[in-house]
């Protein structure tokens, strides 16, 4: 129940949001409103996700750059 001014929106959740079927709806673009959802969701660190992120080659982590109007920002 947003007013009709607002054209963009985000979802910032803590781990209870983490669930695959709002990720993927989010992603997708498909609400008629809004389109792509960007979002921010908190996960649980557990052993396995832990040993996911250890897996990864120090090479392949990349900074998150923001984009603004176009433009990328620095690295957040």
């Amino acid at each position: 129940m947003l007013p009709e001014g607002v054209t963009k929106v985000y979802l910032r959740s803590d781990t209870a949001g983490y669930q695959h079927d709002l990720l993927r709806y989010c992603e997708k673009g498909d609400n008629m409103r809004f389109g792509r959802i960007e979002f921010a969701i908190g996960v649980d660190v557990t052993k396995e996700f832990k040993k996911a992120v250890a897996e990864v080659e120090e090479s392949e982590w990349k900074p998150l750059y923001k984009e603004i109007k176009g433009r990328r920002g620095r690295p957040e």
